[in-house]
């Protein structure tokens, strides 16, 4: 799951080591009110310029803050503990003396923490990853050879001496892309991320103004499930260029069961109908439990039909009934028609979910509740009283199945006076099916 991380504050102030929030107008004044105060060690300025990285670094929801030393020759953690920070000196990442805008905190393995890309490691065409191990630590994937950012030839990463990476999610798949510009450099591409090995898509272009990549905005501003660009350099002073990403995922239109559907048929098969048109990748479809998320049923997406924007699932066998479930699509299994962008519809069981019956066990409890026999136990008469349902014949057994009498329904009762004492079998064919019911004669 892609996460976004939005600071409310609305002004920073610095001052040395120490930094004024204006969060709505309620000053909380450096040496002061301010949390982030007094810190011995810590260059949050230095060169007049602002030395904070923002970064969940411990997972725990809140964010932290990395800052240069008073050296300052490294970065070091303030670590936020619910709204109180920490100088941790000993907690360091080795990232280049740059300010604190050249570099890029995203999860680009999508493992859950945020990592720190550093563009300017290196040679121009690749860069350092500072790993986040999970707030024990980072791992330096280095420039040139372990990082996965490394050996592009038509990339600046770098140029000027200044970070060419615009993190966006560009194809929808969850797991974040770049932008960089080109080795010109006059314009930039993109470099995709494939399940953490990123290709150089030097034809995927985008005509933003040839800026450092932090003049940028990375946003979903028209809210269609995909990342948009903002360029507020070009026009006037008083105006921007939107780059809208068209690569928003196939969106589900129709389906049978629909959301929330509590009588699905659980012979049927599964029929999804998308926006747009699209075809099979890798991976499977799993029914799930809505309680735990257990698997009932995977099914390989090549055992799917596809025809155009629908989808056809066949399960190999019949749903499991009167239990809430929803439909999983794994990551990859389903794409768009390029075959580029995926299917968004996995881990949300509030998505596609349904409850499937038997619909054949609830005809025959509707026929058992439209059927009634009296008295039983019987000693001469049975009669037999219906609401709403019309018999057509009525057939007496033995309990080793052995037909002792069978007749059309004339009239609504049958004599047992004549038959021995013990236990019978009436099987009472309908309008709407057939049920059997136990008789005692005494």
């Amino acid at each position: 799951m892609k996460k976004s991380t939005y600071l409310s504050l609305l002004f920073f102030i610095i001052l040395n080591n120490q930094l004024l929030l204006a969060q709505n107008y309620n000053h909380l004044v450096a040496g002061s009110t301010s949390p982030l105060t007094g810190f011995t060690n810590s260059s949050i300025e230095y060169g007049n310029v602002g030395q904070l990285i923002p970064i969940d670094y411990d997972v725990d929801g809140d964010i932290d803050f990395l800052t240069l030393n008073t050296t300052p020759d490294g970065w070091h953690l303030l670590r936020n503990n619910s709204g109180v920070y920490t100088e941790e000196t000993t907690t360091t990442v080795g990232i280049s003396l740059q300010n604190a805008s050249g570099f890029v905190v995203v999860d680009y393995d999508n493992d859950g923490d945020d990592d720190i890309i550093d563009p300017i490691a290196g040679t121009d065409n690749e860069a350092d990853i500072y790993r986040n191990d999970g707030g024990s630590g980072f791992t330096r994937l280095i420039a040139g050879s372990t990082s996965p950012l490394t050996g592009f030839t038509n990339s600046s990463i770098e140029y000027g001496n200044v970070g060419q990476l615009i993190p966006i999610d560009y194809d929808v798949d969850g797991d974040i892309d770049f932008l960089t510009l080109n080795t010109t450099p006059d314009g930039w591409h993109l470099l995709r991320n494939n399940s953490g090995v990123y290709t150089e898509e030097t034809t995927t272009t985008v005509g933003i103004s040839l800026q450092n990549a932090s003049g940028f905005v990375v946003v979903d501003y028209d809210n269609d499930g995909d990342d948009d660009i903002i360029d507020p350099i070009a026009g006037t002073d008083n105006e921007a260029d939107i780059y809208q990403n068209h690569n928003a995922p196939p969106k589900v239109m129709s389906s049978n069961p629909s959301d929330g559907d509590i009588g699905f048929e659980a012979s049927s098969n599964i029929i999804i109908t998308f926006n747009e048109n699209i075809s099979k990748g890798s991976g499977n479809i799993e029914i799930r439990r809505v309680s735990n998320n257990d698997v009932v049923e995977s099914i390989d997406v090549n055992t799917t039909t596809v025809s155009g924007a629908t989808l056809t699932i066949n399960p190999v066998n019949d749903l499991i009934i009167a239990t809430d479930l929803y439909i999983h699509i794994s990551a990859g299994a389903i794409v768009d028609a390029d075959s580029e962008i995926v299917v968004s519809l996995n881990n949300n069981p509030e998505t596609l979910n349904f409850t499937a019956v038997n619909t054949l066990d609830v005809n025959k409890l509707s026929i058992e509740n439209s059927v009634s026999l009296y008295p039983n136990p019987v000693k001469n008469s049975l009669n037999i009283s219906t609401k709403e349902i019309s018999i057509q014949r009525v057939s007496l057994y033995d309990v080793l199945g052995k037909k002792i009498n069978q007749s059309q329904f004339i009239n609504e009762t049958i004599d047992f006076s004549l038959l021995e004492k013990g236990m019978y079998l009436l099987k009472i064919e309908t309008d709407r099916g057939e049920i059997i019911k136990k008789v005692i004669k005494q």
